[in-house]
């Protein structure tokens, strides 16, 4: 499959725009074209050892769940790991997507996957403010020119996209408000805010129009996305028997445990919040019985856990990387058998208990 259609579909599966908009995700490394997507390799790190095992599959692209880019790069030398690996990559022709906050975020993505490992219950976003830009562009207000002549309109329409990048405005005549047409026309069209002031500032010294209407859009909220779940269990389950279904459901064979004060391995839980990888920020505040999560420090548990909410610590990316044999079949699925999908053998949390 070709590049850009593979990037299209995984792009579909959860739209980047989705994600935190202090992530990095997408496509981060493009071989030049044309490059052809025979074995998609899955990673929840890219390390020089998953590089290494990808190189020796034959992969033409790696999907890394946490993105290898993530601040900015000022050089590729062999200096550090991460700039290695970009190197190595290139030089493979292995091209790199990261989706990252996107996956967490999504409907039916990796959080409502960790939402099941207490039990079946009632699942809920907890943050429901995931916003796309297929909803609504980035450009945030929109402004309408009214009560212009029709030379005005047309003049005014050049002079913007001239001086301030506005390619997409519409012309169209005005309504009164008992629902008759005026001879005279508006303009309307949408900018972002850093461009904002610029275009009122050109509107004023084109001196064509008595009324300039600016509203601010809001991103539209997608149903079912967002940050963290919370699982309202069908029955009260005893904390220890959450604990086996967690290791179970996440493949690991140890897990950190706080307890909430006057809680015990005995206690009954009926409401779990859960947040992959460092979940303080998403999960703190949330009312439940129980938070599971990657990791936290130490002060937030105490925090935590003096108002008697437990907490299950897995380690950071053990809290996502069973959820790639899931994603393994999501793929599989819509690149429609014509891409191998894999999953790394190597890729580990560096974190074990000895």
């Amino acid at each position: 499959m070709n590049l850009q259609e593979c990037v299209g579909r995984l792009n579909k599966l959860a739209s980047p725009s989705l994600a935190g908009s202090w992530d990095n995700v997408g496509l981060l490394v493009e071989p030049t074209p044309p490059h052809t997507v025979t074995k998609l390799f899955l990673t929840n790190d890219l390390t020089e050892d998953v590089l290494e095992e990808a190189i020796v599959e034959k992969s033409s692209m790696i999907l890394s769940y946490h993105p290898p880019i993530f601040t900015a790069l000022k050089r590729l030398t062999m200096a550090t790991f991460k700039e290695r690996i970009i190197v190595k990559a290139i030089e493979n022709r292995i091209a790199i997507y990261s989706p990252h906050t996107a996956y967490d975020t999504v409907n039916d993505g990796l959080t409502d996957w960790l939402a099941l490992a207490p039990g079946n219950g009632v699942i809920n976003v907890v943050n429901a403010n995931a916003t796309t830009r297929d909803y609504c562009t980035s450009e945030d207000h929109r402004i309408e020119v009214t009560e212009l002549k029709q030379s005005e309109a047309f003049k005014l329409k050049d002079h913007l996209a001239r001086k301030c990048n506005i390619q997409t405005s519409q012309i169209y005549n005005q309504v009164n408000t008992d629902g008759s047409n005026n001879t005279e026309l508006s303009l309307s069209f949408a900018c972002d805010s850093s461009n904002l002031a610029n275009v009122v500032d050109e509107i004023h010294k084109m001196n064509a129009s008595k009324k300039t209407h600016i509203t601010q859009l809001e991103k539209a909220v997608i149903p079912g996305a967002g940050m963290g779940r919370i699982n309202t269990l069908n029955a009260e389950t005893a904390l220890k028997d959450i604990i086996k279904s967690t290791k179970k459901h996440l493949g690991v064979g140890y897990l950190g445990v706080a307890y909430g004060r006057g809680k015990n391995s005995e206690s009954m839980v009926k409401t779990v919040a859960v947040c992959a990888g460092s979940g303080s920020s998403v999960l703190i505040g949330v009312p439940a019985d129980l938070y599971i999560t990657g990791e936290m420090s130490h002060h937030e548990l105490l925090e935590i856990n003096s108002q008697g909410i437990s907490v299950i610590l897995s380690n950071h990316s053990n809290s996502e990387r069973a959820y790639l044999k899931i994603l393994k079949k999501q793929l599989e699925k819509i690149m429609e058998g014509k891409v191998d999908v894999m999953v790394s053998e190597v890729d580990a949390d560096p974190l074990v208990t000895v």
